[in-house]
């Protein structure tokens, strides 16, 4: 037995050494990412990339996508007005705050649907350019499978929770990926700031845009199924970085682990891929990562105007709509923006489970760091299913999820 001690003490030894190099080199308390360097297309980190997760707002770049297409073919124009609908303004969550029958140009439904994650807007802008929300769907999955998003599935427009509405970092990478390379000028609706419309200022999610000079997009998403989501591109000098981080705990778990992967990866980058994102996760050149309590984060919320206050400045452009009369504040309209803080570690679901086809992989993910899967974070499972594209009823906005950001 003396003589087996030893040996089994240095055995110890090496995998607490193992486990500790690889618990400091994954990212922490997310459910996938994926870090592409857009200039040559290499994939310079994974992990759990081909999880399947509820989209959230993510959804919206597709519907963006969709609407910028049909702005490039001319079928419609920015400056085109949008009568809104019934169906639009009904919508729970994060809201440019449209009002039924209201008349307003696609191009600041636009904004409202990237810089604000407006609910509403994505509804106006999808039963516009599609004549329906369902046609609509039928181009967000068409264009899906046309780009090779194998594992993901729209249900609607704007993301809220839906049943079997799924997708991955890989197929989300893939997605901002095309989007960005064939809409590059839709990145100025993505790195507004925030955006005035009926005498409400409604500010952007993404965290990034506020400390990172080098940001300019992407896009924010959070149910309590999906936890908190962020697709982050960056520019420095020639080399533009795409970063899809999915399922944190937190907001700024979201942020901080996003940050951390995009200095690394222009760290990789600046040497010449002779030191991966991953021995700069664990260096420390790259801030470490720290706990952070989950979901005790301040919430972006939306703010009344008062009058003769200033409005609030964009990073791109300014978006003033027409003054309208306000609409009232009310409790069911704060219930409906705020983040759910309550039973964080509720009866926590399984969440999806991790694919093992790799074959919509390009071909230079091969290269890319990997990141020992990590245990899945304390999310709640969807409680309560939002009607697909083709139903018309809403559910309570105190029994559903509601996607804030």
């Amino acid at each position: 037995m003396t003589r087996k001690a030893p040996l089994f003490l240095s055995a110890f030894v090496v995998f607490l050494l193992v486990f500790a190099t690889r618990a400091a080199a994954e990212l922490h308390n997310i459910r996938g990412a994926i870090l592409m360097n857009l200039k040559s297309e290499s994939v310079l980190y994974i992990q759990d990339e081909n999880r399947k997760v509820p989209p959230a707002s993510l959804t919206k770049i597709m519907t963006m996508y969709i609407a910028m297409d049909a702005v490039k073919d001319g079928r419609v124009s920015l400056s085109d007005d949008v009568k809104v609908s019934r169906r639009a303004t009904s919508q729970a969550g994060a809201r440019l705050h449209v009002r039924e029958g209201e008349v307003i140009s696609l191009d600041l439904l636009m904004a409202g649907v990237a810089a604000v994650s407006g609910n509403d807007a994505a509804i106006a802008v999808a039963e516009y350019v599609g004549g329906s929300v369902d046609d609509f769907v039928k181009l967000m999955n068409e264009k899906a499978a046309a780009l090779g998003m194998k594992n993901t599935v729209f249900r609607n427009p704007n993301g809220l929770p839906a049943n079997e509405q799924l997708t991955t970092a890989r197929d989300m990478l893939t997605l901002s990926k095309n989007y960005i390379e064939n809409h590059p000028e839709a990145l100025h609706y993505h790195s507004i700031l925030s955006i005035k419309h009926g005498g409400v200022v409604n500010t952007n999610k993404n965290p990034l845009l506020k400390t990172l000079p080098d940001v300019d997009g992407l896009k924010t998403g959070w149910i309590r199924s999906s936890g908190y989501s962020l697709i982050s591109t960056a520019k420095r000098g020639e080399i533009r970085l795409l970063s899809v981080v999915l399922g944190g705990v937190g907001t700024k778990d979201m942020a901080n682990e996003s940050e951390r992967l995009l200095d690394a990866g222009f760290k990789t980058v600046a040497s010449g891929g002779l030191i991966k994102v991953k021995e700069f996760l664990t260096s420390g050149d790259i801030a470490p990562y720290v706990e952070t309590e989950a979901r005790s984060e301040d919430t972006d919320m939306t703010i009344p105007v008062l009058p003769g206050e200033p409005e609030i400045g964009a990073k791109s452009a300014d978006f003033t709509a027409p003054e309208t009369e306000a609409e009232p504040v009310t409790e069911e309209l704060i219930k409906a923006q705020e983040i759910d803080t309550e039973n964080e570690s509720g009866s926590g679901g399984s969440g999806a489970s991790d694919t093992s086809d790799t074959s919509d992989t390009s071909d230079t993910s091969d290269t890319a760091d990997t990141a020992e899967t990590s245990p899945e974070p304390p999310l709640l499972p969807v409680e309560e299913i939002a009607p697909a594209a083709g139903e018309d009823a809403v559910s309570e906005i105190g029994r559903m999820e509601i996607d804030d950001i």
